[in-house]
């Protein structure tokens, strides 16, 4: 079965929003209520939120005021709903709750659940915007690489850095043993800012899988390109992927 599209922009939008009502009338409101803010957490370009929420203001549901912005030196505009729109970001709630979600967890097998219920199955807690952030394509949340500090220190970034990840054909790994001090030295290497790193090996000893695990340590931290290269195949392969 075809997972269900990803909740639209709007839709998370007003998720995100539906989080800090309660900062309506207030003098100094948190940085999630700022353009950047609300780009951190539906994952688009801060140059695309006044498009993304035009069609909002216009029908009344969030306002666009100045405001004293946590962390900011001087006053940023910040978005809020209006009581039409916390009605129908509830609304909008109680429709995507029964959302279908699949979540990876360390050691033991992927649990099927749905946006409303994942809070009782992840070791920390997240909100559903977050949750739909970090999905991928098949609608599964791997969180063995994720943390409440990762996911924070996306939220609050002040500096927009839209992170690029195209791993077509990357093996999905269900089961991983041992190499653990080999891929700790190759994580230390990359994060010590090599820049190539060369796994020999005959075929079939796991050079392949070796590689798909390193690239998950990496896995919203980095820009991340997986190709398969073959022997026939040219540059010109390799650039039409990317």
């Amino acid at each position: 079965m075809a997972a269900q599209a990803k909740p639209g922009v709007q839709e998370r939008i007003l998720l995100h929003l539906l989080d800090y009502s309660d900062f309506k009338d207030s003098i100094e409101v948190p940085f999630a209520l700022s353009q950047m803010g609300i780009a951190n957490a539906v994952a688009i370009a801060r140059s695309n939120v006044p498009r993304a929420i035009a069609g909002l203001k216009d029908q009344s549901i969030l306002v666009e005021r100045q405001a004293h912005v946590k962390g900011v030196s001087r006053k940023r505009k910040a978005y809020f709903l209006t009581d039409s729109g916390i009605t129908l970001a509830s609304e909008t709630w109680d429709r995507l709750s029964d959302w279908p979600v699949r979540i990876v967890l360390d050691d033991q097998p992927a649990v099927s659940t749905t946006l409303g219920g994942a809070k009782g199955v992840l070791p920390f807690e997240m909100r559903p915007v977050d949750i739909i952030r970090y999905i991928d394509e098949h609608n599964c949340l791997d969180v063995r690489n994720l943390s409440a500090d990762l996911v924070e220190r996306d939220l609050s970034k002040h500096v927009e850095k839209q992170l690029v990840t195209s791993l077509a054909d990357l093996p999905r790994l269900r089961h991983f043993y041992g190499r653990t001090t080999e891929l700790d030295n190759m994580v230390n290497l990359l994060e010590a800012r090599a820049t190539t790193l060369l796994v020999p090996g005959i075929a079939g000893i796991g050079k392949t899988t070796m590689a798909s695990k390193l690239i998950e340590r990496f896995m919203h931290r980095r820009n991340l390109l997986y190709h398969r290269c073959q022997d026939w195949e040219g540059s010109r392969s390799f650039f039409e992927s990317v």
